[in-house]
């Protein structure tokens, strides 16, 4: 339904885009996961609108030359991303507690 890429694993980042859960610094990251991990696929949904957020995560994605394997999809009126979190879905959930 997305269009992500099926055979790319898939980090789901589902929170706010309050500067305390840092997408910037996991933005910043993608280009390491890369090298790391191969195919993956970023996926951001959160739970306010804030498009001069979404701008600048985009325009720190383009710097790093990954803003292909980035999609932003924002705010989420109903959020049933826990369908993502099947232990055979192959999926990732980057947890806050990453950056304290």
């Amino acid at each position: 339904q997305l269009g992500l890429p099926e055979t790319f694993r898939i980090v789901l980042s589902p929170r706010n885009t309050a500067a305390f859960y840092n997408l910037d610094k996991i933005v910043e990251a993608i280009p390491k996961v890369i090298n790391k991990v191969g195919k993956v696929y970023f996926l951001f949904i959160w739970h306010g609108i804030d498009p001069d957020k979404e701008k600048e995560l985009m325009e720190i994605a383009s710097a790093l030359g990954v803003e292909h394997v980035v999609k932003f999809i924002g705010y989420v009126d109903e959020y049933k991303g826990y369908k993502c979190y099947a232990a055979t879905a192959g999926k990732i959930h980057v947890s806050i507690n990453v950056f304290l």
